[in-house]
């Protein structure tokens, strides 16, 4: 207990350590409060003697970057990572409440249509996974979590410890897993790839219903529990032997909700702002609902201070900044530089300010000596900080934190905003925070209906009614606060 204790005090300022909820042999995982957001998390801490070059060491890391950059339900979301004072590797995740579907297992079987809600979102989870070019290669209950209750109830996947880079045309070394739900390939060869998720998720499913896995040396178990045709040969695929016969994890999926493996699923109800890329300077004009929101963030880059611009994924931060601010910067004739981050930032940046710098801080020198009050406005910063050099850029850009000539925004998802506070000593004191909230009524009626009415009035007289009503429906969309057709889309940075 006296480590623990001593572990817990050396993580982070900024974390108050409460109680220890886990621990095993590479490391303890506590419970804590991220005083910056107010948030319960969960911190994992590599335990001492386990450093960065060690091959436990290298797991850790591995972890970090199979789900930095994730944003799913369905999969455990880490918010920060870092070393403590004593060089102990550690990162933030979210708290999550709830049993494994281990424990839930070992109450007895379940119903078969409750097996199929818990197994499906497990899918939901891996194609997430997957799609990030990643292979979880240790999928099991006791590493999926039941968290929440009634509409709120979801399952999530954790513990990415053995995940392993996704290779397009060959299967992946695995570094480990556990027997009993291993794909025949990692059994025999200790090669992974998407479809050996798919298979040990099928192995889940078993397990969930009958109670029991795999024993011995049988790679399939007996389905006999499984009376369902269609839930039996949904099952029958994900356990072929051969990986090249088995469904994706979204075929699989589909295939235990009742869909067709071999067709697409039947569009469900769409996300906020589907298929669609954010507003951008073209757009000037169309960006409508959000004028309080630009003068809002007016005046904080009025006040000479760093701002963090942050909103959940998906409600408009690029499209406030790209069709509202910098519009409004050019009418007032403020010069500003505008980059959607990319993992090499620091080069892309420098390039913008001032083309031919060698590095940050010599471009903004050379910005600096034109005498020019500047806007710096980086966008997407999630990207940089989720394994690219973010930091770099930080530390370069706010060392002119002050500068009554240089103003600095910092757009970022909101679940980084924690990482972002502490990749830079320059945010350790905290900065102003503009939050942007998704269009309330009013806003989000400006946006459909101002373009609707425009569109109509626009209309040819030859033009019948359904042509009219078509073409209002299209403009609404593409003129709300967030999006556009995404053919227009552009990401490169721009300069004034």
């Amino acid at each position: 207990m006296q480590h623990q204790e001593f572990v817990a005090a050396n993580v982070h300022p900024k974390l108050r350590i409460d109680r220890v909820i886990a621990s095993g042999s590479f490391g303890v995982v506590f419970r804590a409060r991220q005083l910056a957001v107010a948030r319960d998390v969960a911190v994992k801490v590599l335990h001492s003697g386990l450093g960065p070059d060690t091959e436990p060491g290298r797991l850790f890391r591995d972890e970090i970057r199979a789900i930095g950059t994730i944003d799913h339900r369905n999969v455990v979301r880490i918010f920060d990572a870092d070393e403590t004072h004593d060089g102990r590797l550690y990162f933030v995740m979210e708290l999550l409440e709830g049993i494994t579907l281990q424990e839930l297992a070992d109450g007895g079987a379940i119903a078969i249509p409750r097996a199929i809600d818990l197994v499906a979102q497990l899918l939901d989870g891996l194609v997430a996974v997957h799609a990030a070019g990643r292979i979880h290669a240790d999928v099991k209950p006791s590493n999926a979590v039941l968290s929440g209750s009634g509409s709120d109830e979801r399952v999530v996947l954790i513990d990415f410890g053995l995940s392993r880079i996704r290779s397009a045309d060959r299967p992946t070394d695995a570094v480990g897993g556990t027997r009993a739900y291993m794909a025949p390939e990692q059994l025999r060869s200790w090669e992974v790839d998407a479809r050996s998720d798919v298979f040990s998720a099928a192995l889940v499913f078993v397990k969930l219903v009958s109670g029991r896995h795999r024993t011995g040396d049988e790679l399939v178990p007996p389905l006999d529990e499984i009376t369902d045709p269609a839930i039996r040969r949904a099952l029958e695929r994900a356990l072929a032997i051969d990986p090249a016969a088995r469904p994706s994890a979204a075929d699989f999926a589909r295939a235990l909700r009742g869909g067709d493996q071999d067709e697409p699923a039947a569009p469900g109800p769409p996300p906020p702002y589907h298929a669609l890329a954010p507003l951008t300077e073209r757009d000037r004009g169309r960006l409508r609902g959000r004028e309080a929101d630009v003068m809002r963030l007016v005046r904080r880059i009025e006040s000479g201070r760093p701002i963090v611009l942050t909103a959940p994924a998906g409600t408009g931060k690029t499209s406030l900044l790209r069709a509202g601010l910098i519009p409004y910067l050019e009418a007032e004739g403020t010069a500003h530089v505008y980059l959607a981050c990319d993992t090499h930032a620091s080069a892309a940046l420098a390039a913008a300010l001032a083309p031919g710098s060698s590095s940050v801080s010599d471009a903004l020198a050379s910005r600096r000596a034109r005498g020019q009050r500047l806007v710096v406005i980086l966008d997407q910063l999630e990207v940089a900080l989720g394994g690219g050099d973010g930091p770099v850029v930080l530390d370069a850009l706010l060392g002119s934190a002050g500068d009554a000539e240089i103003a600095v925004v910092l757009a970022v998802r909101e679940d980084f905003v924690a990482r972002l506070l502490a990749a830079s000593p320059a945010l350790t004191e905290g900065v102003p925070q503009v939050r942007l909230r998704p269009l309330d009524l009013d806003g989000a009626r400006a946006a459909l209906i101002e373009p609707l009415a425009e569109t109509v009035f626009r209309s040819p007289p030859a033009c019948s009614r359904a042509c009219s009503t078509t073409s209002g429906a299209q403009d609404a969309t593409s003129g709300s606060s967030s999006g556009r057709a995404a053919s227009q889309r552009s990401t490169r940075p721009t300069s004034s």
